[in-house]
Parts: C-alpha cells; sequence; structure tokens
C-alpha cells in the first residue's frame, strides 16, 4: 500500500464491530492514573492549542540513536479548542508523578497572579513532556530537564467526565460538576467494559471534531475499544498502550511480557468492504 493510508469512518468501523461482536474480546478500562488539564476558554484571541503528533517524534528519536537536539515535524499538529469544551490527558501517571506535576502547575499558576493562562499551559507542558514546542516552525526543541514522555491528548470535557473518576473518591460524580469548576489534577480511568478487535494494516481515522479533529495515522495496525455504553465514542489504541489503556474483564493484561496480544485480528479492508469479513484464524505473531 502506497501514499497515504486508508481513512476508516468510526461510523463503518462501529457498525462492523456491533455486526461481529460475538468474535471481540471482551475488555475493560485499566484504573490508571492520568493527569488532567482543563483547558478554560482563554478568550486570548489566538485559538485552539497545538500539540505535536507525538508518534512522529518518537519515530525520529528512535532514528537519531539518542542525538538528537530539535526534531523538525511533517505531520500537522493536533488542534484542542481553547474554549473550555476540552481537557488535555497525560498517560501513564502514578501517584509520584502527579506530585511533581501538581507542584509545578500549582507554582506556575501562583506565578501569574493566580490565573491559569496559555503561556502557564505552555510552560507546564514544557515541563510535563520535556519538551517544547514551535507550531510556526513544526519544530519540537528539548528541554534542560528530562520530563516525563508520557503520551498526552485530548478529550471533549463530556467525554472526560463519562470515563473518569477523582481519584481516591470513586463515589463522587463528576457528571454533576460543571464544566468550569472542573479542576486539573490526578483521575482515576473507570473500569468501564467493552469489547475490542485488533485493526490490522496501516490506516487512518480522523478524531471527532470536539477533540480537536485532527487526522491519526497507524503504521502498524491498532486495537479498536467498542465500549458497552453507546454515548461513548469508539477508541484507537497504539500497540505501545493497549495494556495503559485497557485490560482483559478479569484483569489480566492483554498484551503479554513477549509482546504478543490475543485480540482477534481484522484486516482494513474488511472494515472498508464490509460485506466480506474474515477474522484471521489463530493468534497474532505479536505486534510489529
Amino acid at each position: 500500500m502506497s501514499g497515504k493510508p486508508p481513512q476508516i469512518d468510526r461510523g463503518a468501523i462501529r457498525t462492523f464491530m456491533e455486526r461481529h461482536k460475538d468474535k471481540l474480546l471482551p475488555v475493560k478500562a485499566a484504573e490508571e492514573g492520568r493527569f488532567i488539564i482543563y483547558l478554560p476558554d482563554f478568550a486570548d484571541g489566538k485559538g485552539p492549542v497545538l500539540l505535536p503528533n507525538i508518534k512522529e517524534m518518537e519515530a525520529k528519536m528512535r532514528g537519531s540513536d539518542g542525538e538528537v537536539k530539535s526534531i523538525e515535524l511533517e505531520a500537522g499538529p493536533q488542534c484542542i479548542p481553547a474554549d473550555g469544551t476540552n481537557v488535555i490527558v497525560i498517560n501513564r501517571v502514578d501517584p509520584f508523578v502527579q506530585m511533581a506535576l501538581s507542584a509545578k502547575l500549582t507554582h506556575l499558576i501562583d506565578s501569574a497572579n493566580g490565573e491559569f493562562t496559555r503561556d502557564v499551559l505552555d510552560k507546564f507542558m514544557s515541563y510535563a513532556r520535556g519538551y517544547s514546542y514551535d507550531p510556526d516552525t513544526q519544530t519540537i526543541t528539548f528541554a534542560r530537564n528530562v520530563g516525563f514522555r508520557n503520551d498526552v491528548y485530548n478529550m471533549s470535557v463530556k467525554e472526560f467526565k463519562a470515563r473518569y473518576m477523582r481519584h481516591g473518591r470513586p463515589d463522587l460524580s463528576l457528571e454533576k460538576v460543571k464544566d468550569h469548576n472542573i479542576r486539573s489534577g490526578y483521575y482515576i480511568k473507570k473500569p468501564l467494559e467493552g469489547c475490542a478487535l485488533y485493526l490490522q494494516g496501516k490506516f487512518s481515522v480522523q478524531l471527532p471534531v470536539v477533540s480537536g479533529g485532527a487526522m491519526q495515522e497507524f503504521q502498524h495496525g491498532a486495537m479498536v475499544n467498542l465500549p458497552d455504553d453507546p454515548s461513548l465514542p469508539i477508541s484507537f489504541i497504539h500497540v505501545s498502550d493497549i495494556n495503559t489503556c485497557y485490560t482483559k474483564q478479569n484483569g489480566w493484561q492483554i498484551v503479554d511480557s513477549d509482546g504478543q496480544h490475543r485480540l482477534p485480528i481484522f484486516g482494513v479492508d474488511d472494515v472498508l468492504q464490509p460485506q466480506a469479513p474474515s477474522a484471521r484464524k489463530g493468534f497474532p505473531q505479536g505486534p510489529k
């Protein structure tokens, strides 16, 4: 397959998965911590917040043998509405990392006279990721601090409320909290159930408009999760992030220590041509 990878329509993959639900692996969201940054309406006329393409950055870092000081990206950034409708999610955060992030965010806000501004966000993200990003030149420059190098993405406040709960207080529903009262900090993903498959092959998928509408590309396939709650969107997970985001319903990991997973495999063509689906036989040899 040459050129741009085929685009998978979210509605088409949902219909495909619902039709073949009996062949999918039951899963649930992993109850691991995430650091959440609520984006208020900055009202500064500068438009959405731009995040770099993290997967392209990681690929270029791997090819640099550790010698890179800055990276110029080719893929466009992810655009996050800065109007009070979205949150930024930092993955793979344990209680110790969240203490460092919380302390840094509090210090930056205090230094800005108690206001959470776009400048505060930029400085915080540079600290958390270990690099700064210039959207005008599409260049990443590494900061002196190591950074946590965690995966970063965004979602709508509505989806966040449905998927997450306060750390240590699962009895307090976020659904009752007004959007502008969402506090940045440490949250745990609810153990929501669903079913999943592995979509094998190269493809792209567009994020919902409310989450920025950026195009995600998957070079070696991805896990696709269909939540039991029909109000929640399907999600696409890179192989390296599967165990961070989901487990089997008995709590066991989906990807084994040898890198093999036990998800039923379908090809991109199965979704593009749903009239002739063909689940792959047996188990895969592990993610590539």
